[in-house]
């Protein structure tokens, strides 16, 4: 089979591009009809992302065909599902090798899956909306409805899918398997006889939305990337997609949106907790600069640098899911990620395929994925230094300057943000190779188990033919240390009674984390003795100084509060600060616990108890400044 020729690929393009941006939101007032009209608008979404994907292997699909209406919507998936069974395994067109269409139609054809796919997970977002914590008087209604949301398999179009499935293993097609495994993971939701929506259908939407998303993420990045490296609209879509990944609260339930300083306030939060920014950003800086918009470009430089640090957070959670046993799955020897046998590809989570088939695809994503902590914190330092504060005196201005004021606060903010998180990252290597030195001393055959300290947890062997990895029998670690990545602020993990003296017995994770901060501070008191540094010197100001200065402000115009507190502590960027100055005035305060119990084993003269009232000086130096 031949594929088309550039204009009718084009036309082709030009008419799935209409029916996505066609697909307009309807609210009719009524819950049952616009549950359907939105599942009906996710259904059509999905099935122009299969439309492009056949596009992508040199295979047209009307789109009368994709946008039938529901007597004919059977018909319409059989037609799909055909195509991909007959089609699975062809290269595809856009492959970077291929270079027979034109660079601006591939970024175009790129573009088209992005928007589709994009719909996709709008449309999925407002079907959560809609769903969480409704009730219906039938809900099989709802089930049914559920059941064929993106492709309705049943009758023919069941054996249909069968059929392509099986060719996409056969074959290895992983891109296709993806997206009908996908489809399929619909057709299976349950429910019990609640009239109440259940919370295991809210959160597979919210997976759902999740995994669309990346992969309109990928479409993006990859047309940019390899078609339109210079063109700034691709990135901004790519950015725009990143952005809503964030959104999902789903991932995140804790979080609390507040309010924002002004109307015009940025999305600090965002920015600072999705680590997809990064790659956009960077590109769209050097556009900026080519063009010589300074301007724009110390705008974004920020919001990269933002970027940069929720990277650094996202690795550390990762590493310290893996050394809880909780990542263990998605780490697991037998399969890194790059094995395409077809048994391998059945038994692998979705999330995985989507990642290896779609974001992979482009490299730099993957090598952002490998990138080591660090490098990534190393990134961090050198883009925070690229920020530029705002250049007018706003502090002194007799009229508050909110927007000047937000974008110092924000740096000032992840200025401190990043101290913390190399202060984590010095305490959760230090524990990664303590538990790599226990699994060198331990007897050929045998795994290690981390327990909690609590009872009787801690080091204890499994018999060769246990999995191997590290299990926690107590949920309290998994609260320690730097916390989920939608909160900007770090927790520290040691509260109020300070840290025992170092000690390698630990086996336990939680004594291992608490053994490698108690050295870190230790050894920290001992260099400032040798070098002659002041105690206080250790501890950054600069935060505490803006939010001080910010307590003295008046109340801004327009701002929305609650007169029960003081206007500042309830913006969002501000209450994020808070939480950083939390962690670093415990850390201050572990620090001088630190050196009391390291200093009261050993015989009590005026120099010990000097240095223990240095520690504690330091403490009090920094509340009440």
């Amino acid at each position: 089979m031949s594929n088309p020729p550039p204009p009718k690929l084009k036309s082709a393009l030009n008419d799935i591009q209409k029916a996505v941006t066609s697909l307009e939101n309807d609210d009719s007032g009524d819950k049952l009809q616009e549950i359907k009209v939105i599942a009906r608008q996710s259904s059509l979404a999905f099935q122009l992302l299969l439309a492009c994907e056949l596009a992508s292997r040199g295979v047209l699909v009307a789109v009368d065909v994709v946008k039938a209406d529901e007597s004919t919507a059977t018909a319409a998936a059989s037609s799909l599902l055909t195509n991909i069974r007959d089609i699975a395994g062809r290269v595809s067109i856009d492959d970077v090798s291929s270079g027979n269409y034109p660079a601006p139609m591939m970024a175009y054809l790129n573009a088209a899956a992005g928007m589709a796919a994009a719909a996709c997970a709008s449309s999925l977002d407002r079907l959560t909306d809609e769903l969480e914590g409704a009730s219906f008087d039938n809900p099989s209604f709802l089930l049914d409805r559920l059941s064929t949301l993106f492709l309705p398999i049943g009758g023919t179009s069941s054996e249909l899918w069968n059929e392509a499935t099986k060719r996409c293993i056969d074959v290895k097609d992983a891109r296709f398997y993806s997206l009908l495994r996908w489809a399929a993971d619909c057709a299976s939701f349950s429910s019990d006889d609640s009239k109440q929506v259940s919370r295991g259908i809210i959160e597979k939407l919210r997976r759902l939305k999740r995994e669309m998303n990346s992969i309109s993420y990928s479409s993006y990045f990859y047309g940019a990337e390899h078609f339109a490296k210079d063109q700034p609209q691709l990135w901004k879509r790519c950015l725009d997609v990143a952005l809503s990944m964030n959104e999902d609260d789903g991932i995140f339930p804790d979080h609390v949106h507040g309010p924002k300083l002004s109307k015009s306030s940025i999305e600090h939060n965002a920015y600072a907790t999705t680590p997809q920014t990064v790659l956009p950003l960077t590109n769209m800086i050097r556009i900026a600069q080519s063009k010589g918009n300074e301007k724009r470009s110390n705008e974004l430089q920020l919001f990269l640098t933002a970027g940069c640090i929720a990277a650094v957070s996202d690795k550390l959670e990762r590493l310290k899911r893996e050394l809880e046993g909780a990542g263990s799955s998605g780490s697991s020897s037998d399969d890194d990620g790059t094995n395409t046998d077809s048994s391998s590809m059945k038994k692998r989570p979705l999330g995985q395929l989507i990642q290896q088939y779609f974001l992979h695809r482009s490299r730099s994503i993957a090598e952002m994925d490998q990138t080591t902590l660090t490098a990534l914190l190393s990134r961090a330092d050198l883009e925070l230094t690229k920020c530029q504060s705002p250049e007018n005196d706003f502090l002194s201005s007799n009229e508050m300057d909110l927007a000047s004021y937000e974008t110092w606060l924000f740096q000032n903010y992840l200025q401190q943000h990043l101290r913390n998180l190399h202060r984590e990252s010095d305490v959760w290597t230090e524990v990664q190779l303590r538990y790599r030195a226990m699994l060198n001393r331990l007897p050929e055959g045998d795994a290690l188990t981390l327990g909690s300290s609590k009872g009787r947890g801690g080091l204890s062997k499994k018999t060769s033919g246990a999995s191997e990895g590290i299990s926690q029998s107590s949920k309290k670690s998994s609260k320690d240390g730097i916390s989920g990545t939608k909160s900007l602020s770090i927790k520290s993990s040691i509260g109020g009674g300070g840290l025992p003296a170092s000690s390698t017995k630990g086996t336990s994770l939680q004594e291992m984390e608490m053994n490698a901060r108690a050295n870190l501070y230790w050894e920290t008191w001992k260099q400032l003795k040798l070098d002659f540094v002041e105690w206080e010197s250790l501890f950054v100001t600069s935060l505490r100084d803006a939010m001080v200065q910010l307590s003295s402000l008046s109340t801004p115009p327009l701002f929305d509060m609650d007169e029960s507190c003081p206007w500042f502590i309830q913006t969002e960027l501000v209450r994020d600060c808070y939480e950083a100055l939390t962690y670093q005035i415990r850390h201050i305060v572990d620090n001088a616990a630190t050196v009391q119990k390291h200093l009261a084993g050993k015989k009590e003269n005026k120099s010990t108890l000097k240095d223990v009232s240095l520690a504690w000086r330091g403490v009090l130096a920094f509340v009440s400044p």
